[in-house]
C-alpha cells in the first residue's frame, strides 16, 4: 500500500496484505462453515430428543463458530455495532467452556464426585455474571477475561484428565474425544 503523492512511502508488502487477505476469508470461510454445522446437528438434536448430546455438541459448533466469526476482521463491514459484536465474542467464548462440559457430561458422564457437572454450573454462573456486570458496565470485558481464560484452562485439564482415565478402561469413544478435544484445545491456544 502507497500513501502519498510524490515521494511514495509504503506501508507494508503486497505479500503481506494478500497474505492478511486471505486468512480473513478462511476464518470467515471456516466460521459459516461451522455455523452450518451446528445448524444441521441442531435440527438433528430436535428431532432425535432422547440424545442430547446433539444439542449440546451444536451449542459448542455454535459457540465457536460464532466467536471466529465474532473475530474475523469482515464481519466488521456487516455488523455495523461494534459493542453488540464484542458482547457476541465475549458471550460465545464464556460458552465454549460449558458446551464443551456439558458435551463431555452427555457421552461419558459427570466424573470423580461429579467434577465436570460442577465445572461447567461454575462457567454457567461466572458467565451470566460477567455479561451482566459487562452490560450494565460496572467493569469492562478485559477485567473478567483473565479469570474466564483460567476457568477455562482448568475445565480443559479436567475434562482431558477424565477422558484419558476413560480411554485407558479401553472405551474407544473416549480415546476419539480426546483425540478431537486435544486438537481443537491446541488450536485454540
Amino acid at each position: 500500500v502507497y500513501r502519498g503523492l510524490f515521494e511514495r512511502v509504503a506501508i507494508g508488502t503486497q505479500t503481506a496484505l494478500i497474505k492478511r487477505l486471505l486468512t480473513q476469508i478462511i476464518e470467515a470461510v471456516l466460521a459459516v462453515f461451522l455455523i452450518l454445522i451446528s445448524f444441521i446437528v441442531t435440527i438433528i438434536a430436535f428431532k432425535r430428543q432422547e440424545k442430547k448430546a446433539y444439542l449440546y455438541f451444536g451449542l459448542l459448533a455454535t459457540s465457536i463458530s460464532l466467536y471466529t466469526l465474532s473475530r474475523s476482521d469482515t464481519i466488521v463491514f456487516v455488523f455495523k455495532n461494534l459493542w453488540e459484536l464484542n458482547y457476541l465474542e465475549t458471550t460465545s467464548l464464556y460458552l465454549i467452556p460449558v458446551s464443551t462440559c456439558l458435551l463431555f457430561e452427555e457421552l461419558f458422564g459427570s466424573g470423580y464426585k461429579f467434577v465436570i457437572r460442577r465445572l461447567w454450573q461454575v462457567n454457567l454462573f461466572y458467565t451470566f455474571i460477567s455479561l451482566l456486570l459487562i452490560a450494565t458496565n460496572v467493569i469492562s470485558r478485559n477485567d473478567t477475561i483473565h479469570f474466564a481464560q483460567f476457568l477455562f484452562l482448568l475445565s480443559a485439564a479436567n475434562i482431558l484428565l477424565a477422558a484419558v482415565k476413560i480411554s485407558l478402561q479401553g472405551d474407544s469413544d473416549a480415546k476419539l474425544f480426546m483425540s478431537g478435544f486435544i486438537i481443537i484445545t491446541l488450536c485454540s491456544v
